[in-house]
C-alpha cells in the first residue's frame, strides 16, 4: 500500500468536500482561489466524476456541524507563559539590544514577568525600555518581534556583542525607518 503526502490527503479530502457542495457554491468556492490551488481541485473533482463517486452530503453536513476547532498557538501566547528561566534567558538576550527593541516587547501586552525582566536590566537600559513601551502599536512588526524572540531564546548559540545580530539590526533600521516617516 502506497503512503500520501499529507498535503494530496488534505487536498483529496477538501475535493471530496467540494464534489458535495451545491454547483453555485462550488463555482463561488473555485472562483475565489489562487489559479494553482483552483486546477488542483478542479482536477481532483475531474476525477471523482470520472469514476462516477457521487457527492456525499453527509460529509458536508458533518464539516458544516462540527465544533470549531482551537487556534493555533501564536509565538505571543507562547511568550505569555516564560517561566523565571526563561525570563533571564530573555533579559540576557535583551541587555545587549537598544532598548527600544525591550520597548517593543514590554508594549506588546501586560506580561506576567514584565517586572521581573525589567530588574534584570540595567537601570537606564529599564527605563528608556519603558518609555519606547508607550509608543503606539505595529501589530506585524509585534508579530515578528515574538516570532524571532522565541527563536533566540530556543536556540543554543550564544548571545552576541552590543548591536546583536544583522536580522535584529535589520529589524531596528526598519523600525527606524517608519518611525521617520511618520
Amino acid at each position: 500500500m502506497s503512503m500520501m503526502a499529507p498535503g494530496a490527503v488534505a487536498s483529496r479530502r477538501a475535493a471530496l468536500l467540494v464534489h458535495a457542495m451545491p454547483p453555485s457554491d462550488q463555482a463561488w468556492l473555485l472562483g475565489s482561489l489562487p489559479p494553482a490551488q483552483r486546477e488542483a481541485v478542479e482536477e481532483l473533482l475531474g476525477e471523482l466524476r470520472e469514476m462516477g463517486i457521487p457527492p456525499d452530503a453527509a460529509l458536508l453536513r458533518d464539516v458544516i456541524e462540527a465544533p470549531p476547532t482551537a487556534q493555533p498557538e501564536t509565538a505571543e501566547d507562547v511568550l505569555a507563559r516564560l517561566d523565571a528561566h526563561q525570563v533571564e534567558r530573555l533579559a540576557q538576550l535583551l541587555r545587549d539590544e537598544p532598548p527600544v527593541l525591550a520597548g517593543r516587547v514590554l508594549a506588546l501586552r501586560a506580561w506576567p514577568w514584565a517586572g521581573a525582566l525589567l530588574a534584570q536590566l540595567p537601570e537606564a537600559a529599564a527605563e528608556a525600555a519603558a518609555r519606547h513601551a508607550a509608543r503606539p502599536r505595529a501589530p506585524a512588526l509585534e508579530r515578528a518581534l515574538c516570532e524571532a524572540l522565541l527563536r533566540r531564546l530556543d536556540s543554543t548559540v550564544p548571545v552576541r556583542g552590543r548591536h546583536g545580530s544583522p536580522k535584529w539590526r535589520a529589524l531596528l533600521a526598519r523600525l527606524a525607518v517608519r518611525r521617520r516617516a511618520r
